[in-house]
């Protein structure tokens, strides 16, 4: 998830929590933890906390925010205690404090960057973590089943058990796993201690049974060491390799396509209305519902569903846009009015504004679960017949800060002396380092590395990686203006030497740019091209290649950086006209910061050369037809001209059927997919035509 979404989830979602927390508080079963308290009273307090989390997220962003929301609950506490002093004391009133000051740790936790990219993405693929969980977490769960079976609604399933009893069996059973977790190995493909806790669990249960007969028979223990090995299985396919794997992978190929995450909030909030309906109408869950039938509960399900529908189709699907989310809301609480007057006699008022409240509760769950994809840029096609005007541009929210490593491979052998060559190659290089330091300077955590490599007969680091900001400038600076260029030309050495460098730059989330500047007239093997491609494509690393001079070897370097569906590179010859060193640095500079790239728009419906765009004919790669795109930043939009070429085409051609996908990095690095359907219209319009 991006920080935007975590802060409105710490903002918004946390009151969620609280008046969830107040509700079951409330009920019966959990009252007695809170003596003198009502439902009123707790909700009271709820409401005043959430005041303070919401008011706080709204004032500040960082350490003074959870201060603030601390002391907010701390005073919420207070100000309830003083309004309803007979139904909550003040050791009631911080009982509740207590409880929600867990709930805001909890979610701060859970959204924090570093539960995020260490818990999330590196926790559940290690093993020993994994094996961890399975130790010592399973006991756990064993202990809580325990506790739970023994509860007046459950001890039923395990008739004459006590709750020590059932406890006894959960401690024997929990031994067997904590010493085979600590003895056998921890590999995933080990069955042996599986089977030899299964086992344990057979004879802890037989061992209960024959150490309190009178309290717990055969069947029970043997019934309940069936809970505990479902249990055991659960923990064991949970923390496995292959599923986390493949969950992680779903999950990234799920959100890449916005499509995806929007029919889910679409169609999978609405069927999640209608199975919360069918539960609530159940024997266990009816109690919380008073009043209600089944009848009305699916109508009201349904007119909410039609909210969640309508709002979807009619409302815009960024991610960053609330008013789609405010507007189904708004369409949830309308819904259960208009439900409660058309069933008055079996749906009152608060139970159809707390079902509506467990409503809210799933869509919020939901947004949650389909968040944290791409950022979307903006597009439109306006379509005539078979030509179309496509716009790209950022969009107006605020976007992540640039994340950029940029090495330069720079060649200095002799012959870079002749025609201001190496002049004009550091003159490139310093406009770089200055746009760096007040892109660094202006934008808050923007993070911009360089570091700078030369060759000639061997290969050099000028300047190490190095962050730029004002007080590194002059010493990059001082570094790249005072090599030398003498020697032979040794392009692999420096190629090499390059790619070493930019390895020790890698880290999450940055875009890594490898720019070559070389006038040598050197060729380089397969084998050689290919070992470079292999080091930057595990980087996911992209490499502009400038050729300098009418005696730079172009075929050798046009094959070190062609643009392919497996490698991102692109070469720039100064040599043709418009072309100078300094314009080349300075227009991939643009590129490397610019707000999205790598992009390409592709078609699945028409082949290779029978579509254009901005005059360049589509070239065949996989399954698609594919034409790229110049990088979308905030100040440089694009528009191109899209043309189908009628006469190419082997057959008639529905023009309604036609479609498009954008595929493109954000800036944070994520992929993303968009689809952009032509809607070709009857309508000739003059203005499209005449656009060149």
């Amino acid at each position: 998830m991006t920080p935007v979404q975590n802060h409105r989830i710490r903002t918004f979602g946390t009151p969620v929590c609280f008046a969830a927390a107040a509700f079951f508080a409330g009920g019966q079963r959990y009252l007695q933890y809170f003596p003198g308290a009502t439902k009123t009273s707790l909700f009271y307090l709820a409401g005043l906390s959430s005041l303070a989390v919401v008011g706080s997220g709204l004032l500040f962003s960082d350490e003074i925010r959870r201060t603030s929301v601390m002391v907010g609950l701390l005073l919420s506490s207070l100000a309830a205690h003083y309004k309803f002093k007979e139904t909550i004391p003040l050791k009631t009133a911080l009982h509740c404090v207590a409880a929600e000051a867990s709930i805001f740790i909890a979610v701060e936790v859970l959204t924090s960057d570093r539960f995020q990219k260490h818990i999330i993405s590196n926790y559940l693929k290690n093993g020993s973590y994994n094996h961890n969980i399975r130790t010592f977490g399973t006991p756990i769960l064993f202990a809580a089943a325990a506790f739970l079976a023994s509860h007046q609604r459950y001890i039923t399933y395990f008739p004459g058990a006590t709750r020590n009893s059932l406890l006894c069996l959960a401690g024997l059973s929990s031994l067997l796993v904590v010493g085979g977790g600590i003895i056998l190995s921890h590999r995933d493909s080990d069955q042996t201690r599986r089977i030899s806790i299964l086992a344990g669990l057979l004879f802890s249960a037989l061992g209960t049974h024959y150490g309190l007969k009178k309290a717990v028979s055969l069947q029970t223990t043997l019934r309940f060491a069936v809970a505990e090995a479902a249990l055991l299985l659960a923990t064991e396919v949970i923390t496995s390799d292959s599923l986390q794997t493949r969950i992680i992978e779903t999950r990234e190929s799920f959100l890449i396509n916005p499509a995806h995450s929007y029919a889910m909030r679409l169609f999978g909030t609405s069927a999640l209305f209608v199975a919360a309906a069918f539960l609530a109408t159940t024997q266990y869950s009816i109690e919380y519902f008073p009043g209600a039938s089944r009848k009305s509960f699916f109508c009201l399900a349904g007119l909410s569903s039609g909210a969640v529908l309508g709002c979807g189709i009619m409302l815009s699907i960024q991610e960053e846009d609330p008013t789609r989310r405010i507007s189904i809301l708004a369409g949830i609480l309308l819904s259960s009015l208009v439900t409660h007057y058309a069933f008055k006699e079996t749906l009152p008022l608060k139970t159809a504004l707390r079902f509506a409240a467990t409503e809210a509760i799933i869509l919020g769950a939901t947004e949650a679960l389909t968040s944290g994809g791409p950022t979307l840029p903006r597009i439109t096609l306006h379509s005539s017949l078979n030509r179309a005007l496509l716009s790209i541009t950022a969009p107006h929210e605020k976007l992540a800060p640039p994340n950029v490593t940029i090495t330069f491979c720079v060649d200095t052998s002799s012959s870079m002396n002749e025609e201001n060559r190496e002049k004009d190659v550091k003159k490139g290089v310093s406009d770089v380092l200055d746009n760096a330091t007040q892109v660094t300077q202006t934008i808050k955590d923007a993070s911009i590395n360089i570091a700078v490599v030369g060759f000639s007969g061997d290969a050099t680091i000028i300047h190490k990686p190095t962050p730029v900001m004002s007080d590194t400038l002059q010493g990059i600076k001082d570094a790249v203006n005072g090599y030398r260029s003498n020697g032979t030309t040794d392009l692999y050495a420096g190629l090499i030497k390059a790619v070493e460098t930019m390895e020790t730059l890698k880290k999450e989330g940055a875009t890594h740019t490898l720019i070559l500047l070389t006038d040598g007239e050197v060729k380089l093997t397969s084998q050689q091209i290919q070992q470079i491609h292999q080091r930057l494509a595990a980087m996911d690393g992209r490499l502009f290649v400038i050729g300098i001079g009418a005696k730079h070897h172009k075929e050798t370097l046009q094959k070190l950086a062609p643009e392919t569906e497996t490698f991102k590179g692109r070469y720039i010859d100064t040599t043709q006209p418009g072309q100078t060193i300094v314009g080349a640095i300075s227009s991939i500079y643009e590129q490397v910061l610019s707000s999205f790239n790598q992009m390409e728009l592709r078609s699945s419906q028409l082949g290779a050369g029978e579509w254009s765009l901005g005059g360049q004919k589509s070239l065949k790669r996989g399954d698609y037809s594919v034409c790229l795109l110049d990088n979308v930043s905030e100040k440089t939009p694009l528009e191109q001209m899209i043309k189908i070429h009628s006469k190419t085409l082997p057959s008639k051609l529905d023009l309604s059927q036609v479609s498009f996908e954008l595929v493109f990095k954000d800036p944070r690095g994520k992929s993303g997919v968009i689809s952009i359907p032509w809607k070709a219209n009857t309508i000739i319009d003059p203005s499209i035509f005449q656009t060149v």
